[in-house]
């Protein structure tokens, strides 16, 4: 039979099964903590005090880099917050 809600089969799923769920919320706290170490370590890199008289090509590509992260932390945290929520529905 054809899904006749607007949601994701796998949000219908995580209400069912609260195990799906609570994986989902870890899997996503994962991420938020990988991009937060990931975001410190570049963070600290561009912070020293040559890292843009030393090698300016390895600074900008650690500045985009740094943007990249910050958006991918952003978007895990707003995953994460909607998981959070769900669960607490």
């Amino acid at each position: 039979p054809a899904e006749t809600s607007l949601e994701k089969p796998s949000a219908a799923k995580g209400r069912r099964d609260p195990g799906f769920a609570r994986r989902q919320l870890a899997s996503a706290e994962e991420k938020v903590e990988k991009f937060t170490k990931l975001l410190a370590r570049v963070d600290a890199a561009l912070a020293a005090p040559d890292a843009f008289s030393r090698n300016r090509d390895e600074a900008a590509r650690l500045a985009a880099q740094r943007e990249e992260l910050a958006k991918a932390l952003a978007g895990a945290e707003e995953q994460w917050l909607e998981l959070a929520a769900e669960q607490d529905g």
